[in-house]
């Protein structure tokens, strides 16, 4: 896939990091994946509650998302359109992802940032987590999300890749929100 449209790998990576658990699938979690490669730019959006048939292969996932992009080709409204049950279209990135969860909270990730283990990210809260590809974010999404005062957050001390970025993110984010007890905790 390196080479095809980008680096579709990477996001492929981290869509699988952020939704897949073992024998599973993260229901709370929606994942926007922006094309921002074309013209015009597009996001696909995956809700776990909602999208049926994910496989946890790579090549799966390209098959999935290029099928996607294939429906949805003719899009051309900034609002997300179904194209297969759980996963929608929009033009446009950031712009559309933040208009599609206008109640939730901006955090960027970037090794810069302040640990996300001491990082206050609201309990209850709705969250939007943006990270780039190997690259980084783009400069003017890097503004764009800045002047709305998300605040920037790092996973540790190595940088690691994005999925495994997301990864780190999942486990903080479960360590807060699922109970000491149940089902696999000891």
């Amino acid at each position: 896939m390196p080479g095809t449209a980008g680096r579709l790998d990477v996001l492929l990576r981290a869509m699988r990091a952020a939704l897949l658990v073992s024998h599973g699938l993260r229901h709370d979690v929606i994942v926007y994946l922006a094309l921002l490669g074309g013209d015009p730019a597009r996001t696909l959006r995956v809700r776990g509650a909602d999208v049926r048939f994910l496989r946890p292969d790579e090549r799966s996932l390209a098959i999935l998302v290029q099928k996607c992009l294939r429906l949805g080709a003719g899009a051309t409204e900034s609002a997300f359109q179904e194209v297969k049950p759980g996963i929608a279209i929009a033009t446009g990135g950031v712009d559309a992802i933040l208009a599609d969860a206008p109640e939730a909270s901006p955090f960027v990730l970037d090794d810069g940032g302040v640990d996300v283990r001491g990082a206050d990210l609201g309990a209850g809260e709705d969250r939007l987590f943006f990270l780039g590809d190997h690259l980084g974010l783009a400069p003017d999404v890097v503004l764009r999300l800045a002047a709305i005062g998300a605040p920037t957050l790092s996973v540790g001390p190595v940088r690691v890749q994005a999925d495994d970025a997301v990864a780190i993110l999942s486990n903080e984010l479960d360590r807060r929100t699922w109970p000491r007890s149940g089902p696999g905790r000891g």
